[in-house]
Formats: C-alpha cells, sequence, structure tokens
C-alpha cells in the first residue's frame, strides 16, 4: 500500500504537481488535469512534457484520472467521446506502467432524463463496451461511487460490476461521496468491498435536506 493524490488539486502545472508530492514524500501521483487539459486529452508534445517531468523527478503514476462517462458526459452524450478517451488513454498509461483509470457511469441527462430502466440499461451496455476495451488494453477502469447510475447506491455498484462481468471493470471507493445522500458509509463499504482496488480519502458531514458537499479533515466527518 501507498499514498498517492490527486495532483491537480495542488495546482495546473505539472511542476507545481509535482513539487507538492515531493514536500509530502509521496513517491506516486493520480493524474487527472495538466494545464486545464484532462491527461488523456493532452497533445502529444504535451504529454511528453508530463512525461518527462514526472519521470525526471523519480515519481510514478497510481491512476489516470479520466473524465469518461464522468459528471459531464449524460448517458445521452455521444459515446464515442469515451472509447476515444480510453483508446487514447491506454498507450500513456502503458508508457507510465499505470494499471488504473478512474471512471464514472453516466448520469441521467438533466434536461431530457431517461427512465430509471433505460438509464440502467444503456449505462451497463456502454460500460460493457468501454470494459471490453481496457480488457484488451490490458488496463482496468476504476469505477469511482461517484456520478452515475452505478454510484447511486452499492447495489447499483454491485449490479453494474456484476453485469459487466469483466476483470477491468472494479471499485475505486470514496469515503466521503456517500455522505451527502445520508448513505451510511460503512454500509456501502461493505457492501462493495470484494471489488474495491483503490480508494480515495477524504470526509464530509452529512446535512439533511441537502446534497452539497460539506467537506472537512479527515476523521472530522460522517
Amino acid at each position: 500500500m501507498f499514498f498517492s493524490g490527486i495532483s491537480d488539486e495542488a495546482g495546473q502545472a505539472i511542476e507545481t504537481q509535482i513539487k507538492a508530492h515531493e514536500e509530502l514524500d509521496w513517491k506516486h501521483l493520480e493524474l487527472r488535469m495538466v494545464d486545464n487539459t484532462n491527461i488523456t486529452q493532452l497533445t502529444d508534445a504535451a504529454f511528453d512534457h508530463v512525461y518527462d517531468s514526472v519521470s525526471g523527478a523519480g515519481k510514478k503514476v497510481s491512476c489516470f484520472g479520466s473524465a469518461i462517462a464522468n459528471w459531464a458526459r449524460p448517458i445521452t452524450c455521444d459515446p464515442s467521446i469515451d472509447i476515444d478517451d480510453l483508446k487514447s488513454a491506454i498507450p500513456r498509461m502503458h508508457r507510465f506502467g499505470t494499471e488504473f483509470i478512474r471512471v464514472m457511469s453516466y448520469p441521467n441527462d438533466a434536461d431530457s432524463p431517461l427512465s430509471e430502466p433505460e438509464w440502467r440499461k444503456e449505462s451497463i451496455k456502454r460500460m460493457k463496451e468501454l470494459a471490453k476495451i481496457a480488457e484488451d488494453g490490458g488496463v482496468i477502469m476504476a469505477h469511482e461511487n461517484c456520478s452515475g447510475w452505478g454510484g447511486e447506491s452499492c447495489e447499483n455498484s454491485n449490479i453494474l460490476i456484476g453485469e459487466v462481468d469483466s476483470p477491468a471493470l472494479k471499485v475505486v471507493f470514496d469515503t466521503a461521496n456517500p455522505v451527502p445522500y445520508g448513505q451510511n458509509v460503512w454500509d456501502y463499504y461493505n457492501a462493495i468491498k470484494q471489488d474495491i482496488i483503490y480508494v480515495h480519502i477524504k470526509d464530509a458531514k452529512y446535512h439533511p435536506g441537502e446534497t452539497t458537499e460539506h467537506y472537512v479533515m479527515c476523521g472530522e466527518g460522517d
């Protein structure tokens, strides 16, 4: 086990991200955004700069924090966006020796929502296709308990993992994400722990009637 940080929380420049990890004495970064562009969508030249900077500092990359199926990509979006992102990410992950890429599973469309059964069916269908690409590429999609059909509940997470039925789809468990929805974090964890391969550590306090996240220092929340 080792500690890693979602590196753009420290800043957008890769140099700032590396410096923060050096100050923490952490050897791994979770790469997400660099200069306001996701790691999967950087130009080849920009990615080369990131690779040279991270490798030159003696750091490794624990995970790619992609935008695949995330809060900004509803279930009605063009699925080719995510397919292209994943195909772009795989050779870059291999270059870093990175096994995991974080994904979600499509929020419903706020403007033109699908019925729950339609949302479920389409989410599982898309995730099956992405998992096949990941499996063929030798990487693992780490599905976060966050935005998307599979992140709505521990029950949905287990259905998604079971229906997709691929070694290339596992779970990244965020310890605070159940809190704003009034879900019991320990119960959630125990329901999905068999599929957890990666953990995001944060904490939050529950405010009944609100879905706004009230984040606090770890150990001070729910």
